[in-house]
């Protein structure tokens, strides 16, 4: 389960690299362009580190976009200690993760 869900999260890299402008240039909108696009990766790199048990409790996941350039995704439960990700819009760098209990 844990390589496909890291097969996965490599062919949503792959996709968004295959956006390169043909100067090489990032996409306008970003690697991460939508909200959906940033709660998958979010599920993906969450899975791993923490298991599907944890991960379903955890749903539904919400993005939102702050300062144009990060999205950060939580769980319904983020406010009780939900599950936490901070993902950037412009690279798809992953700049934080955690669970809640």
């Amino acid at each position: 389960m844990k390589s496909f869900l890291l097969a996965a999260l490599v062919a949503i890299v792959t996709k968004a690299s295959a956006q390169t402008a043909p100067d090489g240039q990032v996409p306008k909108a970003g690697y991460v362009p939508n909200a959906s696009t940033a709660v998958s990766i979010a599920e993906a790199v969450l899975l791993p580190l923490y298991g599907s048990k944890a991960i379903r409790r955890e749903r539904p996941f919400r993005a939102e976009l702050r300062s144009d350039s990060v999205w950060v995704v939580h769980s319904g439960r983020y406010t009780k200690g939900g599950s936490y990700v901070e993902i950037s819009k412009r690279d798809g760098r992953i700049l934080e993760a955690t669970i809640g209990k």
